[in-house]
């Protein structure tokens, strides 16, 4: 679970908070997937943002004190009330 405030200096309005929660399946001792969903209340203009997500990460060591991450994040997004534009 983690949060995050996301503050711009251009205009107060595109502040936002993220919500993030997530659950972990270890594949192999160096690989784990991640599955969550993430909650951004009240993006002006459009409302609140719901978000579903995958994440793999793959941890290498080549050596004692250097450890490589790499990850791959999916996301998938739902936007209340925004209108399509054709």
């Amino acid at each position: 679970l983690e949060s995050q405030l996301r503050v711009y200096q251009s205009t107060a309005t595109n502040n936002r908070l993220m919500i993030r929660a997530a659950g972990r399946y270890r594949l192999a001792e160096n690989f784990d997937f991640f599955l969550g969903g993430a909650w951004l209340p009240l993006m002006n203009p459009f409302g609140n943002e719901n978000r579903f997500w995958q994440q793999w990460v793959y941890n290498q060591f080549p050596f004692e004190f250097l450890q490589l991450t790499y990850r791959l994040r999916m996301e998938q997004r739902w936007i209340e009330n925004l209108d399509p534009v054709f």
